[in-house]
């Protein structure tokens, strides 16, 4: 085993590591610049799928609310930050996720298809 090699491994990894963390430092600032750009509030749905945070939105609610309600928590949650189509991804969602059964529209609100009638 050459000390030199191991050496010039543990160099190059610590560069890389520094690298990465500036990386990451930038990436922060853009998000927080971009966040602020478009008037969010939040970061917290940003690179989500609209179907896994609308399921989360209602598991953590636990009523069925209306799309409009759920539309605007998931645009205030920065799911479409760094998305050319973000609004029409959230709509078209919703519409794929209802005729799949992964929502359930009942009394003009959208809940969960495991829940009982009591929460619509």
């Amino acid at each position: 085993m050459d000390p030199e090699v191991i050496g010039l491994f543990d160099r190059k990894i610590a560069e890389a590591e520094q690298a990465l963390a500036g990386l990451k430092d930038a990436r922060a600032v853009y998000l927080k610049r971009e966040v602020q750009r478009a008037g969010q509030t939040s970061t917290r749905f940003y690179r989500w799928a609209p179907i896994d945070a609308i399921r989360l939105t209602l598991e953590e609610k636990e009523v069925a609310m209306s799309q409009a309600e759920l539309h605007q928590i998931l645009v205030d949650g920065g799911i479409t930050i760094d998305r050319a189509r973000g609004e029409g991804n959230i709509r078209l969602s919703f519409k794929e996720s209802l005729k799949l059964g992964r929502l359930v529209e009942k009394n003009k609100v959208i809940g969960l298809p495991e829940w009982e009638d009591d929460k619509f």
